[in-house]
């Protein structure tokens, strides 16, 4: 089972590669890329997709992160509250059992 989730993960890896190189080949035109601070710059088409699917992606991958952090955190103050309700349930029940057995020790003296 391992070998084959290694296998797919090759063959991913390779179908990513051979994308990028399709478009490498097919996007070779050079265009002006007008970035603000460095000014026109020269680059390949293929160039500017490539980094803007990497810029996508890592994006996204923070956003992910950022979404598990607010879940974790989340999770960690539910399971504090649920803590602290069955304290509270603990101390009640101990309340019940205290007044149960009073009002049971209380009849028996009455019974006598």
């Amino acid at each position: 089972m391992r070998e084959f989730s290694i296998m797919k993960r090759w063959l991913l890896v390779a179908i990513l590669v051979l994308l990028v190189a399709n478009i490498a080949v097919s996007n070779n035109q050079i265009v002006t890329f007008n970035f603000w601070p460095f000014g026109a710059i020269d680059v390949p088409l293929w160039f500017v997709l490539i980094c803007g699917v990497t810029i996508g992606l890592v994006m996204g991958v923070v956003m992910f992160f950022v979404r598990l952090l607010a879940m974790e955190i989340k999770t960690f103050r539910m399971q504090s509250k649920l803590k602290k309700l069955e304290k509270s349930v603990e101390t009640q029940d101990k309340k019940i059992r205290q007044l149960l057995s009073h009002d049971d020790s209380s009849s028996e003296e009455g019974d006598d």
